[in-house]
């Protein structure tokens, strides 16, 4: 699924169409690269050119955003973390992209293939 995901990555940029995620995708994000690669230097490199990247949004984990996450992820049945990424879908008034299946099936996400093929 990297290459579409990649693409829809790419094509959301061409358009510069914002992405946003809560600010807890770095150390999600960090830490699997950290694991995968073995190399702490790559993986904090990558952190920061995701925080510079023009079109990306981080939310940060504020009171509130918890709270709405408390919230739609006790009510959609989510893992904590998806619940994060749900509510900040929520938040923003915007579309959810995921593989996760249940994101897709209990918060309405939308896979990179379906987007791509939408869009």
């Amino acid at each position: 699924m990297h290459e579409e995901s990649i693409a829809a990555l790419a094509r959301a940029a061409d358009r510069g169409e914002p992405l946003a995620a809560p600010s807890m995708v770095l150390l999600e994000t960090l830490c699997a690269l950290a694991r995968r690669l073995g190399d702490t230097a790559r993986a904090r490199a990558a952190g920061a050119r995701l925080v510079a990247h023009p079109i990306l949004r981080l939310e940060p984990l504020t009171d509130a955003l918890l709270a709405l996450a408390v919230d739609v992820g006790t009510e959609r049945r989510l893992r904590a973390a998806d619940a994060l990424y749900a509510a900040t879908a929520v938040e923003l008034d915007a579309l959810l992209l995921s593989w996760d299946r249940e994101l897709i099936e209990r918060a309405g996400a939308l896979s990179p293939r379906e987007w791509l093929r939408a869009s």
